[in-house]
């Protein structure tokens, strides 16, 4: 089981089916906002949020992503790990950065995605 995007939950690829790199250092989505409770326990508030980032990406995993986002954001499928280590299922909303770079050299550099809304629809 690997990262996945996809517009459904049953039509979900991975990253190596889609020809994109796979996330290496990609921390479990997290609240944005922790409260602690009267027992002193932390309880995270809001929807979820996760970033995938890359130092660099190519033109061809650019037009991949844009299909899924062609905007400024899109609502998607992401299959992504959990803190326990195993892959859960998200409806998210994704937003993507404007990469800069050199396009003659097919490199964009600095690319964030962004994943937020994310509710867990399934658990493989």
């Amino acid at each position: 089981m690997t990262f996945g995007l996809g517009t459904a939950a049953d039509n979900i690829k991975s990253f190596a089916e889609l020809g994109l790199t796979e996330p290496s250092d990609a921390p479990p989505p997290d609240y944005p906002k922790y409260i602690i409770l009267a027992n002193g326990a932390p309880f995270g508030q809001g929807s979820r949020e996760q970033e995938l980032r890359s130092s660099y990406i190519t033109l061809s995993e650019l037009a991949v992503y844009r299909t899924y986002c062609s905007g400024s954001s899109a609502m998607v499928y992401l299959r992504t790990l959990k803190e326990n280590g195993n892959f859960a299922v998200y409806t998210a909303q994704m937003e993507m950065t404007v990469p800069r770079g050199n396009q003659t050299m097919n490199i964009l550099e600095d690319f964030v995605i962004k994943f937020t809304k994310m509710v867990e629809v399934t658990t493989p």
